[in-house]
């Protein structure tokens, strides 16, 4: 038998349902699939970042917050979601990985609306009251609740460090000590 007669039957062997070689395909096509969102995002970041440098809008640090925040976890669950597409799986097996990525993009567009919600009222707020000497802390205290209610929904991600970071910072320089 020769060296790619053995690589050719190997390839062939069947694993519950799948050839060794579909196996291969699909774990290729996944971690191509991570590489590539990853390379993309941060492409696309330094992209934005440069475009939105030329301009002095409030959305900008809220665009990129948002672009950061689809990470490794939503990666994972999108690439295995479609490079087990061609995958003969059981149908549990199929669902739990269907249910999985649908719960990710829920929850990415749940924090994409609870980013855009925070924008909003921060905006609202210093049009409303433009000479509220206690903007900062009022518009803080109006993302505190936004941030509990993502808590209570499970989309909190590392707001409560930066709240936290901040409520220090803004404690250490208003004086009251």
């Amino acid at each position: 038998m020769t060296g790619f007669q053995f690589i050719k039957d190997f390839l062939s062997v069947q694993i519950l349902s799948n050839t060794v070689q579909d196996y291969l395909v699909s774990i290729f096509t996944m971690v191509g699939l991570v590489l590539g969102f990853s390379v993309t995002k941060q492409i696309f970041i330094a992209r934005i970042k440069g475009w939105l440098g030329k301009t002095h809008s409030s959305i900008d640090g809220i665009l990129i917050g948002v672009l950061k925040s689809f990470g490794a976890p939503a990666f994972l669950v999108t690439a295995l979601y479609i490079s087990t597409l061609s995958l003969e799986l059981q149908e549990t097996l199929r669902s739990i990985i269907r249910y999985a990525f649908v719960i990710v993009v829920t929850i990415s567009g749940l924090r994409l609306l609870q980013d855009t919600a925070a924008y909003a009222i921060e905006k609202a707020y210093r049009r409303a009251r433009p000479d509220d000497l206690a903007a900062d802390m009022a518009i803080r205290n109006l993302r505190t609740v936004v941030g509990w209610a993502g808590e209570t929904t499970g989309l909190a991600r590392d707001r409560q460090e930066s709240s936290v970071a901040d409520r220090r910072r803004h404690f250490a320089n208003s004086g009251l000590r």
